[in-house]
């Protein structure tokens, strides 16, 4: 029984280092996974909100140009003369509210 019990090998303390080595980079790897992870999420969150807004800006953008050609218009110059500036053509007479 002596030669059985010595002939077992003992695990050394250099095979210990490496294996807790190994658990701490795993462990390791494991939180900085995790949190590139989250840092994904909030980036592509970030991204639908930005696209979102892109598109309100383009909407916007086509809105003024469309108003920047009505302004351009006629219709548009004789609109304001007559609403802001209060001209009338030749041939049409202007009816006033009273003022009491």
């Amino acid at each position: 029984m002596a030669r059985r019990q010595r002939n077992r090998v003992k695990p050394k303390k250099g095979m210990w280092i490496v294996v807790l080595v190994t658990v701490v980079i795993c462990g390791a790897l494991l939180y900085g996974m995790l949190k590139l992870e989250s840092k994904q999420k909030a980036l592509a969150a970030e991204q639908v909100r930005l696209e979102m807004s892109i598109e309100q800006a383009k909407d916007k953008s086509k809105e003024l140009d469309e108003q920047k050609s009505y302004m351009q218009t006629d219709e548009y110059v004789e609109e304001v003369a007559r609403e802001k500036l209060g001209m009338v053509k030749d041939d049409e007479i202007l009816f006033r509210p009273e003022d009491k």
